[in-house]
């Protein structure tokens, strides 16, 4: 359970806090109506019957931030209170701004992300769907403004927002699936959607597997050249015509030198991988 007494030292809390019992019109001795009433010892469960918004409602809220006892209930449970003084309503009330994962908002100072985030906790707030009177976000924004010691901090493009799970951009996410796979394909590979489990092999065609080559290799834009050799060797003179660096080379590779040093590194790939059961024999 996270510790909630240090936080009322934070002058963004104190500001929202205040804002909660400006907003509900109450005090810590409060009942739902104005009335008051004298102990604190605990909640005092009394249920009061008022018209608002032309309707009649009745209810069980009672102290500065308008706690029903049933939710007096919870709160105490969960954070081992044994009264109602000014001290314990503040740490509920903390309580239940972090249950509807605003407390963060609140600390930095995003205003209007947590008055929406507990616009469902406290009826009085703007937004607030259960048809009783509201105030206005800039009447909420203007009295946190003259609150001393606070702070705001909208939010900018790409910073992260607490409690809410950030997506990685596109490029980052494994390549979906746009097709299924043809006969046509040849190699395999496990490819799958992101945020799924891989559920098949699928295979890519000659098409997808020549962009490697087309990266290393540009016919049109070199000539009818055979393709470079890289050699990751010490540093060596160009070699010629027919012998040049790799457009996409790192600066550390550099070109075989000699047409003859070409043709033994062919036929050393050529022998390697050739089948053996294939290879002619020598008569």
């Amino acid at each position: 359970m996270r510790n909630y007494s240090p936080l009322l030292e934070n002058r963004n809390v104190q500001a929202f806090l205040a804002l909660l019992r400006h907003t509900e019109g109450a005090g810590y001795h409060t009942l739902f109506g104005g009335e008051q009433f004298e102990s604190l010892a605990d909640h005092p469960r009394h249920k009061v019957t008022r018209n608002l918004g032309g309707k009649p409602i009745t209810s069980s809220a009672a102290g500065a931030y308008q706690f029903l006892s049933s939710t007096w209930d919870e709160c105490a449970k969960a954070l081992h209170l044994d009264d109602f003084s000014e001290r314990s309503q503040d740490v509920a009330a903390l309580f239940l701004i972090d249950r509807r994962k605003a407390l963060d908002f609140v600390i930095v100072g995003q205003w209007e992300n947590a008055i929406t985030g507990c616009n469902r906790e406290w009826a009085s707030l703007p937004g607030s769907p259960y048809g009783q009177p509201t105030h206005s976000m800039a009447k909420c924004l203007a009295f946190l403004a003259k609150q001393p010691g606070s702070s705001s901090a909208p939010l900018t493009t790409g910073q992260a927002v607490p409690g809410v799970p950030t997506v990685p951009p596109m490029s980052k996410q494994r390549p979906l699936l746009l097709r299924w796979p043809s006969s046509r394909h040849t190699r395999k590979r496990r490819i799958w959607s992101a945020g799924s489990k891989p559920l098949r092999l699928i295979k890519l065609s000659a098409r997808q597997r020549a962009i490697e080559v087309s990266s290393v290799h540009s016919p049109g834009a070199n000539g009818p050249r055979p393709p470079p050799i890289i050699s990751t060797g010490a540093s060596a003179a160009i070699g010629p015509s027919n012998s040049y660096p790799a457009p996409s080379a790192s600066p550390a590779a550099v070109a075989i030198s000699t047409p003859t040093d070409r043709s033994r590194c062919v036929a050393f790939s050529f022998i390697v991988q050739f089948p053996l059961c294939c290879r002619p024999t020598g008569k």
